[in-house]
């Protein structure tokens, strides 16, 4: 009886053993390869949740956007996005993507000053900030759930991917445009004025100037991720040449994971419920960073993942292919400060690695 046992064991670690040397082959040996990362982008990527919306993120756009591919991808799933960088930054995909302009109902200037990138941020970090308007007041309650929901945020791509990306600390930002301009924009409509419920100016490029102390571009080498007060169901973002990747959330995030409703704002009661409730707040940065690391939706591929939908959180993680991107991103540095590792990287990723492969055989 005995011997059959061990019999058993033996065989068993044998075929782990195969399985562990084709897993190894088929992937290569774990070291760094940051340098081979490669973004497989054609555009910019957004989900608008604010309005009606199905599971596959179909949707209304607000007034005056465009419902046809633009240089950031905008399409009718798409939110309004934020001028780019005024140094040429064409995106990672073959194709060239000249600069967008604003709304066409906005008198924003197109042209700013070449920026001056401070050498702090030529590192390869996520830096989040929290940004509410220049006449409204900022709810201390955001501040402290953004803070707890970017550490288990970290922690969940921890979990998913075998390693993480570096983070800077929480900034909360002051915009020095009011309210009603941001939302509206410069020359606001009537029917804007009139539903406080409407979000028609250009959401994004106010962000970036409120983060970039009025000069607009995005840091390269880094994923600015922007919880905006008063953005309601805004969340979109894209990345460009070198690593400048964007993301940003409103309100349907900050008020569930807060607990606190916006009053001056576009709160969860301007929604169609789904968007406020279940694993969509925590999901929606989750998804949208995923965006600013460069992943596409992966429309095309079997299987769940954050970047199809992003209700699923914390549950749903990311495919084999995007663990791997993950993996080589230069972003993703090692594990969780503070969090004791089980299992050794590398051999937590060629565990990870083995599961996967066992479940595309059985």
């Amino acid at each position: 009886m005995r011997r059959g046992f061990v019999q058993i064991i033996l065989v068993v670690g044998v075929v782990v053993l195969v399985l562990v040397g084709i897993v190894i082959v088929k992937r290569g040996p774990l070291k760094n390869e940051e340098s081979s990362f490669d973004r497989k982008i054609s555009g910019g990527f957004g989900e608008l949740l604010q309005g009606d919306q199905s599971d596959n993120e179909s949707a209304t756009l607000p007034p005056n956007q465009p419902t046809t591919d633009t240089a950031y991808g905008q399409n009718i799933n798409s939110s309004p996005s934020p001028s780019p960088s005024p140094r040429p930054s064409p995106s990672p995909s073959p194709k060239s993507s000249p600069s967008p302009s604003p709304s066409s109902t906005s008198s924003i200037p197109t042209s700013t000053p070449s920026p001056v990138i401070p050498a702090e941020r030529s590192t390869f970090v996520v830096r989040p900030y929290l940004v509410y308007p220049a006449d409204k007041p900022m709810y201390s309650q955001y501040e402290t759930a953004v803070t707890s929901y970017m550490d288990e945020l970290q922690k969940w791509y921890y979990s998913k991917v075998g390693i993480t990306f570096s983070m800077a600390p929480l900034k909360v930002v002051r915009s020095s445009y009011n309210y009603l301009t941001m939302r509206c924009g410069p020359n606001p409509s009537q029917t804007c004025l009139n539903d406080p419920s409407k979000l028609e100016g250009n959401w994004g490029y106010y962000m970036n100037m409120a983060i970039h102390n009025g000069v607009e571009h995005w840091d390269e080498q880094t994923a600015t991720l922007v919880f905006s007060a008063g953005g309601g169901g805004y969340a979109g973002a894209n990345v460009y040449s070198n690593y400048a990747g964007w993301a940003i959330t409103g309100d349907w995030v900050l008020e569930p994971i807060s607990g606190v409703t916006n009053e001056w704002g576009m709160p969860c009661k301007y929604s169609s419920g789904w968007q406020c409730s279940g694993g969509v707040p925590k999901g929606t940065p989750a998804h949208e960073l995923g965006h600013a690391f460069g992943l596409p939706h992966p429309d095309s591929y079997a299987g769940d993942s954050i970047m199809k939908w992003h209700g699923g959180y914390p549950t749903v993680g990311f495919l084999p292919h995007e663990v791997d991107a993950l993996r080589k991103s230069p972003f993703f540095t090692g594990a969780v400060k503070g969090v004791k590792q089980e299992i050794p990287v590398g051999v937590n990723l060629l565990w990870q690695d083995l599961l996967n492969f066992l479940s595309r055989i059985f």
